[in-house]
């Protein structure tokens, strides 16, 4: 389950709305990227993040590419670094940044990364939103492997918490 918003990246929302090809909104994003990418700040990373969800796990929702998801796994992985070393950082957005994260992971079959990528949300704080999404999703990654002692412990603390 990734976390749609609407694009946070006007220049993104403008080239994905169009009528063009495939390879023209990508040809479009290239250069957008081009023009941003001399100075790394929150506007940057929010296009970071909408390229790796808004296009590249959309396209892969599609056409089933790896590629394509190995493109949201880097873009994804680009906005956190970015909103990781930001003077101010914004929680939300970079909890949102590291769920997408780790669904991606999940959907490779990277499950151990997906796992850290979780649990970097759980050390951000918080008792609601992506915090709990995480947690849930933690139990669900340990079901997956096969850990389900594990997988149990987890569901049990989410009860007990609530």
């Amino acid at each position: 389950m990734v976390i749609n918003v609407n694009a946070q990246c006007e220049g993104l929302t403008g080239i994905l709305k169009g009528e063009s090809s495939l390879e023209i909104k990508q040809q479009g994003i290239d250069s957008m990227l081009r023009t941003m990418v001399t100075n790394e700040n929150q506007e940057l990373a929010d296009c970071f993040h909408d390229i790796g969800n808004q296009w590249f796990y959309r396209n892969w929702k599609q056409s089933e590419s790896p590629s394509d998801l190995e493109k949201a796994i880097r873009y994804t992985q680009k906005a956190i670094t970015i909103k990781s070393g930001l003077p101010t950082v914004d929680t939300t957005s970079l909890k949102q940044s590291l769920f997408n994260l780790s669904h991606f992971q999940r959907m490779n079959g990277s499950y151990f990364d997906a796992l850290s990528s979780y649990e970097h949300i759980l050390t951000l704080g918080g008792k609601h939103g992506f915090t709990n999404l995480a947690q849930k999703a933690i139990g669900r990654v340990y079901i997956q492997v096969g850990d389900f002692r594990k997988a149990i412990d987890v569901f049990e603390e989410i009860i007990e918490a609530n």
